[in-house]
């Protein structure tokens, strides 16, 4: 990571459980139980999600970049 940015070299996660600060969240979908995690993440990419889903409008809120609906 560099200057904020998140880069292909980063970590990428599958889990909310042991998630460290600007790593890419990466879920089938979302819900309450990841909003900590989402909080710290450098990104979001959800699978099963769209532009109305609980990640896309908590990334909003939150300032965090969202890709959903990714197949």
């Amino acid at each position: 990571m560099e200057n904020g940015l998140v880069s292909d070299g980063d970590l990428v996660v599958m889990t909310a459980g042991t998630f460290n600060d600007r790593e890419i969240l990466v879920a089938k979908n979302t819900s309450v139980d990841f909003l900590e995690a989402i909080r710290k993440a450098g990104g979001v990419i959800t699978e099963e999600e769209g532009l109305n889903s609980h990640a896309a409008v908590i990334g909003l809120c939150l300032s965090v970049s969202i890709i959903v609906d990714v197949k």
